[in-house]
């Protein structure tokens, strides 16, 4: 859009010295709207001019030409020729010329002023800097083959006319269909019908780039790898429908390709490189990005460098700047270490009749992978899709109506799990930016301890009634305060904290505080606590609230008694809920830019002690009066939304938001005549993590809770 409308400019400025009165008038006008489609368009360039999410530092201006961007012709594959940019623009140029078409002469001063933008603009995202160039050359090739016909209809004989015909023609499917058909009839002596023919026209062209990026790699295992290879890669779609070779997402006994549709071992397998992963899959060969190494296991990566385990076939170096590495997988290959953050080590940890529940998070694909892993459990889920084709056998799936009360839930890992009366905290694993929860942890909705000795509300005493004299409190308020607990005193901390208690009586237990400001507290019948522990630094929010008329109101009292220096920053968000209202709508991969609505956090992470009340208007889209962002104006009758705070920050590498904590403060359902509230209610553990951690973290971090054993439910 920048390099069009700059090419736009170029022209006018020629054609207005050649206009008069009201033509002049018209191309100013046409000038002017160009450059409110340039401030108004997506995209790397102008989401740093106009410092979109904080993404101004992603682009740099320097003069850093790349020689293969220049060269008229690029070899792209075997036998494959792309036309570069600049022979494009002569094409278009001089057919402008012979033609005398300012049409002609736009669309080829845009992909010059194109090319000369790929070379100028730097993006630290590495593939927006080819993203500058496909562009200028989809332009430039516009103009070229517009220009090849406008040149052609001036040609008189009816025979040169064919052969020009004929000359496009080609031009249009030697880089094209030829190759898919190509492909096609390899894989058919290969006896390798894996996708359908579909598929190989599919995949050849969502992923052109990366065969044309790599094509070395895929014609080496085209012409290396044996007929009976399976190989594991990280590209397994390409791998198959460029090069023929078997490169399977499952046990023996799926489907050997199914499309996106991965499986847990398979996961596991690219992570971790656990011998029995390999073995239940038939793994012959591995190949090796340097992104998938970066993310092995320290053991696993150690065993790359043992020929008795993996023998270096190998070491592929692209025109591209990539590094592909293929090894031979030896008999009894594979690190025998068990990753706690392995679906293996989950599989292990729940119980054959323990039911395993996905609500509305992770993403539809992942729930897949979860439903892989637990394929002969019961397998619950609030809505059931893409299941069609995830292997040749299905598990069976119990569609929930209703919130689960026992069993495992597995959530995404930024969610806190609020509406289940989870802590995110105790998950008993994380792993594959998935954690699991034993819901048999679950807690009461907050209350709040005075100062004077009160009675458990009623909620939370029929909680206590069913702990048989033993419960757990959790508890967070000012450091140094005392709550009493009938005979037992507890001192706080400034963080959340976990006490156990002997209660025989839950109708004669008493509590109090001294504190002014009266502590949150939670109640559960009493849980060995097996959370899994990051180790990061930690404060503490507590939030309550309620319904105020048309206004949902919310009380915050947030605590960072160690003084960290939070990088990252609080933000509320507007989201379309799941089925069952416990999270996002699965079908939001991207919570940050996909949110209707967003205002700014009621809590500066790095300050010591906040406390805070917001009021929050479903119908005028408003907190506290103010309007926020964000494109909804209304919400639709019949949908629920979920108000959530968001703890973000920003990715120093790549300049992209990340977003490390979800936590949903209320439920939101439109009628059609008005709007209802259901205000949640929490102690929330706040981790500190530098902004680009959480997408960096390998196998080391999370992982599974120590001494975690669930009981049969």
């Amino acid at each position: 859009m920048i390099f069009a409308c700059a090419a736009l400019a170029l022209v006018g400025a020629v054609r207005l010295i050649r206009l008069r009165g009201r033509e002049r008038l018209d191309l100013a006008g046409a000038l002017a709207a160009s450059a409110l489609l340039v401030a108004l368009a997506g995209g790397p360039v102008s989401d740093a001019i106009f410092d979109r999410g904080g993404s101004a530092a992603t682009v740099r201006a320097a003069w850093e030409p790349d020689v293969a961007h220049l060269l008229p012709f690029h070899q792209t594959g075997p036998a494959l020729i792309r036309v570069g940019v600049i022979p494009l623009v002569a094409i278009g140029a001089l057919a402008a010329y012979r033609r005398r078409s300012w049409g002609l002469g736009f669309l080829t001063a845009a992909g010059a002023v194109g090319l000369l933008e790929a070379q100028l603009l730097q993006s630290q995202i590495p593939w927006h800097d080819d993203r500058i160039l496909w562009l200028a050359h989809a332009v430039a090739m516009i103009g070229a083959l517009a220009g090849i016909g406008a040149l052609v209809s001036a040609w008189r004989k009816p025979t040169h006319r064919r052969l020009a015909m004929v000359l496009v023609a080609l031009l249009i499917l030697l880089p094209t269909g030829l190759p898919r058909a190509v492909a096609g009839v390899h894989l058919a002596f290969k006896d390798l019908e894996v996708a359908g023919s579909g598929h190989h026209y599919r995949d050849r062209m969502l992923w052109g780039w990366e065969i044309e990026a790599s094509w070395e790699l895929y014609a080496w295992l085209q012409r290396s790898l044996p007929t009976e290879a399976r190989l594991l890669t990280t590209r397994p779609h390409i791998s198959v429908s460029a090069a023929g070779v078997a490169s399977p997402l499952s046990h023996r006994d799926h489907q050997l390709f199914i499309g996106t549709r991965s499986t847990w071992v398979y996961q596991d397998a690219l992570r971790y490189l656990h011998r029995d992963d390999l073995s239940e899959m038939g793994i012959t060969h591995l190949h090796l990005t340097d992104a998938m190494a970066a993310d092995l296991l320290p053991s696993a990566r150690r065993l790359l460098d043992d020929a008795g385990h993996f023998r270096l076939l190998a070491d592929i170096h692209t025109d591209s700047g990539g590094r592909h590495r293929v090894f031979e997988v030896m008999p009894g290959a594979g690190t025998t270490e068990l990753a706690p953050t392995s679906f293996r080590a989950l599989r292990q940890l729940v119980p054959q009749n323990t039911p395993v529940t996905t609500l509305g998070s992770p993403h539809p694909l992942q729930q897949l992978v979860v439903m892989s892993a637990f394929a002969d459990h019961d397998i619950r889920q609030s809505s059931i899709s893409l299941t069609a084709e995830r292997a040749t056998r299905m598990p069976q799936i119990q569609t929930v109506a209703a919130l689960p009360q026992h069993g495992v839930v597995v959530l995404g890992e930024p969610l806190e799990p609020t509406a289940l009366g989870v802590s995110r905290s105790e998950a008993i694993w994380s792993g594959h930016g998935l954690r699991a929860y034993d819901l048999a942890a679950s807690w009461s909705t907050v209350w709040r301890i005075g100062p004077f000795h009160a009675r458990l509300p009623g909620p939370q005493r029929t909680v206590c009634a069913s702990a048989g004299g033993e419960i757990d409190l959790h508890l967070l308020g000012e450091p140094g305060t005392r709550v009493t607990a009938g005979s037992t005193e507890i001192t706080l901390t400034g963080l959340p904290q976990v006490v156990q208690l002997t209660a025989p009586d839950c109708g004669r237990l008493r509590l109090s505080a001294d504190s002014g400001i009266a502590p949150f507290a939670q109640i559960r019948p009493h849980h060995k606590v097996v959370s899994v522990d990051s180790g990061a630094p930690i404060a503490g929010l507590g939030f309550d609230g309620g319904v105020d008329g048309e206004r949902a109101v919310l009380n915050f009292w947030y605590r960072n008694p160690e003084d960290i220096a939070f990088t990252t920053s609080t933000e509320f968000r507007l989201y379309e809920a799941s089925p069952l209202g416990v999270d996002l709508h699965p079908e939001n991969p991207n919570p940050r830019a996909d949110s209707l609505r967003w205002w700014p956090g009621p809590v500066a992470l790095y300050a010591p002690e906040q406390v805070a009340r917001i009021e929050f208007d479903a119908r005028r889209l408003e907190i506290n009066g103010d309007t926020g962002g964000g494109a909804a104006s209304s919400l639709t009758p019949g949908q629920t939304y979920l108000l959530t705070l968001n703890v973000a920050g920003t990715d120093p590498r790549s300049g992209l938001a990340e977003i490390q904590h979800i936590v949903p403060l209320a439920r939101v359902v439109v009628g059609e005549t008005g709007v209802a509230y259901e205000v949640l209610s929490g102690v929330v553990t706040i981790e500190h993590h530098a902004p680009g951690s959480i997408s960096q973290r390998t196998g080391d971090d999370g992982g599974l809770a120590k001494g975690a054993i669930l009981s049969p439910h």
